[in-house]
């Protein structure tokens, strides 16, 4: 059978670019590059947007399709385009498997690989029933997904929309995986020097961290001892600013960016705060927990709630909530027991999205999938 040899996985996904599933998707390419499997990375993006590193093992194909449309009928060749450049590198790849995240990069792939004969995983990396992708890419999620072997999703409450959403799918709920970080390797900088509140992830609206600085400049009021750093880029970067500026918070909060190793840094913090409106399976908050970091989230669709108990490993606290989760954070800035005791549990609770219990899991539907294809090819 094709699983006790050596498999020719193929990936697929818009591009390598900061974010969440980018960062998934690198992580399972590096390791199963690493003599187990052999790897094709496809993007329809160009290398220049690489945010994320590669191992050499894996076999890139950078299809650079992702220049902007001048009219809608240039849109619709451009997809023509991408159907036919995306077919011809799965054929090149001479995939045994092929695996798309990202609902309109599924989409893409399901309709290449078509008459392939090659089995299709695709893998929503966020709460659909927040995210919206238009109407006309909802009907073609709907249409055509059930002709994928496979839809990965990351919760339980996801898994439950795609089966009352999307007939005929087979759906499975992985999370995502977590690097534990070497306790011995931690970087430095400066702004995390002192009594830092941390969060990272995309400035953008579904993160909340207008949320977060509302709620900061109400702890600032009661304690002037703190700062807070957002690592992070993305469209309300400005808005962001113009607050920070507007409260005199400027010597207390910093924007400084993305970063590509935040295991290095989120040691060198004293608090993690996910202020999210929505999620997929927030790997900024794994990766504060797997750093022994007290953490508090918001307990948004979807994510928080299956990996934090409340009180226990982390605190979670109403979505939109600014004063709730002022409250939250004043009660861990005042209380270096608490945040010990719950930095504590959270490094023990995250040791079961480890990425090698995540891998096997992946593993176990892929075998699935090929083992099903099989028998329907006899």
């Amino acid at each position: 059978m094709i699983h006790k040899e050596k498999l020719k996985v193929t990936l697929i996904i818009s591009s390598l670019s900061s974010g969440g599933a980018e960062r998934v998707m690198s992580m399972l390419a590096n390791h199963w590059s690493q003599d187990k499997y052999d790897i094709t990375l496809i993007t329809l993006a160009s290398v220049d947007l690489d945010f994320y590193h590669l191992s050499n093992k894996v076999r890139r194909i950078p299809l650079d399709l992702m220049k902007p449309s001048k009219s809608s009928f240039h849109a619709v060749i451009a997809v023509f385009s991408r159907l036919k450049a995306i077919r011809s590198a799965i054929k090149n790849s001479e995939a045994n498997i092929v695996i798309s995240f990202v609902d309109r990069t599924n989409i893409l792939t399901i309709l290449s690989s078509r008459w392939l004969n090659v089995p299709v995983i695709v893998s929503e990396r966020t709460d659909p029933r927040h995210h919206k992708i238009g109407l006309i890419w909802n009907f073609f999620r709907k249409l055509l997904y059930k002709y994928s072997d496979a839809l990965i999703v990351q919760t339980m409450a996801v898994k439950e929309w795609a089966n009352n959403e999307l007939p005929g799918v087979n759906a499975f709920s992985l999370p995502n995986p977590v690097e534990i970080p070497d306790s011995d390797i931690v970087g430095n900088h400066e702004l995390m020097e002192g009594k830092v509140i941390v969060s990272v992830g995309r400035l953008g609206f579904e993160k909340g961290h207008d949320v977060l600085l509302r709620a900061f400049k109400l702890c600032h009021q009661k304690d002037m001892n703190w700062r807070l750093v957002i690592f992070g880029d993305g469209p309300e970067k400005p808005a962001l600013e113009s607050y920070i500026k507007e409260h005199n918070l400027s010597d207390f909060v910093y924007l400084p960016g993305r970063i590509l190793n935040p295991n290095e840094i989120l040691p060198l913090a004293k608090i993690f705060v996910l202020p999210s409106r929505y999620e997929g399976f927030p790997n900024a908050l794994l990766e504060a927990m797997a750093s022994g970091l007290p953490v508090i989230s918001t307990n948004c669709d979807s994510g928080p709630s299956e990996i934090i108990s409340n009180g226990n490993d982390g605190m979670l606290v109403p979505v939109d909530d600014a004063q709730a989760l002022a409250n939250i954070l004043l009660k861990l800035m005042a209380s270096p027991s608490d945040r010990k005791r719950l930095g504590s549990a959270a490094l023990h609770t995250v040791q079961r999205y480890e990425i090698g219990n995540v891998i096997k899991m992946w593993e176990s539907v892929i075998y699935e999938v090929l083992d099903n294809n099989t028998v329907n090819n006899l």
